[in-house]
């Protein structure tokens, strides 16, 4: 589909809706199977580019998050695997 096929799709979804609980169960199992253990509240914090640590009260550069390297190892898994 395109954008300009959006509206008549959003019908189609709405008019044609069938619940698939085994296609539920594939997708939710795809989403956890693809997802890294971060914080991502601490990682997606308010003010760009900081985060806060919860012991701490001033913020940190985004590069110096503790959850910075088990993301990247994570993403750098996913992307050899497809290799």
């Amino acid at each position: 589909s395109n954008l300009y096929e959006l509206p008549q799709t959003i019908h189609d979804l709405l008019e044609n809706y069938r619940f698939d609980y085994e296609g539920l169960v594939r997708f939710i199992t795809a989403v956890i199977a693809g997802s890294a253990p971060v914080n991502l509240l601490e990682l997606l914090d308010k003010r760009k580019g900081r985060f806060k640590v919860a012991s701490k009260t001033e913020a940190m550069p985004f590069e110096n998050h503790p959850h910075l390297d088990i993301l990247c190892a994570h993403l750098i898994h996913r992307i050899e695997r497809r290799i």
